[in-house]
């Protein structure tokens, strides 16, 4: 009978437990109730205070680097990486040049462009 009563008390004590928690998981915080001239007036401060951004305008001279392509033979054990470092370029641009969709497959034999630039 001890042994029902235990059970039946920590049972009692997880409900009561598990409806307070619920209680507090859902209970509605009061919204605070703003009426329309409030409104009106928040968002006409708020319509003061943004200003338009300033407008630069910045004229680059952009100088025309000439690039020659040299046409590389993908050997064993060659990566994009190891490839752009020995023609000191990005690896990024060596795979956008090449049209690599996936830059960490190489297969030997395979022949990349490599763009130099003239000095």
């Amino acid at each position: 009978m001890r042994k029902f009563f235990r059970e039946f008390f920590i049972y009692l004590i997880n409900f009561i437990l598990v409806i307070f928690l619920a209680s507090q998981l859902f209970s509605l915080e009061k919204i605070p109730q703003i009426s329309k001239k409030e409104e009106i007036k928040i968002v006409e401060e708020k319509i003061q205070t943004i200003e338009p951004p300033k407008k630069e305008i910045v004229k680059e001279k952009k100088e025309e680097e000439t690039y020659t392509q040299v046409i590389y033979e993908v050997k064993v054990g060659d990566t994009i990486i190891g490839v752009a470092q020995k023609y000191s370029i990005d690896w990024k641009e060596l795979a956008r040049v090449n049209n690599l969709k996936d830059p960490n497959k190489l297969y030997v034999g395979q022949k990349l462009i490599i763009p130099v630039k003239k000095d």
